[in-house]
């Protein structure tokens, strides 16, 4: 067991280890994920979920946010032109893996098809590898699990749970030592209290729209500033988008920054 970890109580109990049967979904789906009832917001959106040791070093861990338009967290967006903005943030001044990462899918409760969840996720990766220039690979392959989340346990997972309806679209924990700025965890939860599409419906969250921003965060913050609505880290979305798909000359130029030649 990794020691001095002091993290807050996740609750996860009946239907999230082991196989469930009808009722165990049921209870799950009314279970919420309180990763955050202890942690301490520090920037809008933006927690810290304390420290851990591994391998010596201290780890600290913050989950990033990504909140629905209108919801009581959620800013008022003013109306920008277009996506051609040149402005970025990093994470902590530029904490970034320092190898290819991988992402370990658990598809179930998505509501989806599993090949079309792991195609499109695949999509969002490339969109950022693409963009990255010279011979790192930000992303590796994707395979599919069956675990759940429990916080920082050394694996990099994408999964659906429930995060309330307090207008959380998806949130996306992370792990890095202190010292030396280098992630070694990330892990990306969905809310399946939203439901999710992958064609940009009305009156749903459009999977690789919010997926393309999340694994943004490996490296990149949200922004909040009206001017940046366009581009694919800005933090908040809404039913039907699809313009997070695609990165802006901002998200561009932040990846390469941290990844690029």
């Amino acid at each position: 067991m990794i020691k001095g970890l002091i993290l807050l109580a996740i609750i996860l109990t009946i239907g999230l280890v082991g196989s469930v049967g009808a009722a165990g979904k049921n209870q799950k789906k009314n279970q919420k994920i309180d990763l955050l009832e202890n942690a301490t917001q520090v920037a809008p959106g933006v927690f810290y979920l304390g420290e851990s040791m591994n391998k010596g070093k201290v780890v600290d861990g913050y989950a990033f946010v990504h909140y629905a338009k209108g919801s009581k967290s959620a800013a008022r967006p003013k109306p920008v032109v277009d996506d051609k903005v040149d402005m970025y943030k990093l994470l902590f001044r530029g904490i970034k893996w320092a190898n290819t990462m991988q992402y370990e899918v658990n598809p179930d409760d998505s509501g989806l098809g599993d090949d079309a969840v792991m195609t499109t996720l695949g999509a969002s990766l490339d969109t950022w590898d693409t963009a990255i220039t010279g011979d790192f690979e930000l992303f590796g392959a994707i395979g599919t699990s069956d675990k759940t989340f429990v916080g920082y346990d050394n694996t990099n997972l994408v999964m659906w749970d429930n995060l309330g309806s307090d207008g959380i679209i998806a949130m996306n924990s992370f792990w890095f030592y202190r010292t030396t700025k280098e992630i070694v965890e990330s892990d990306v939860v969905f809310n399946m209290q939203y439901n999710w599409s992958l064609s940009g419906e009305s009156e749903k969250m459009d999977l690789q729209n919010i997926a393309t921003h999340e694994f943004g965060h490996n490296g990149l913050a949200d922004l909040y500033v009206s001017k940046s609505a366009e581009l694919t880290m800005y933090g908040y979305s809404g039913y039907g988008e699809t313009k997070k798909q695609t990165l802006g000359t901002g998200d561009i130029s932040g990846i390469q920054v941290l990844y690029g030649e």
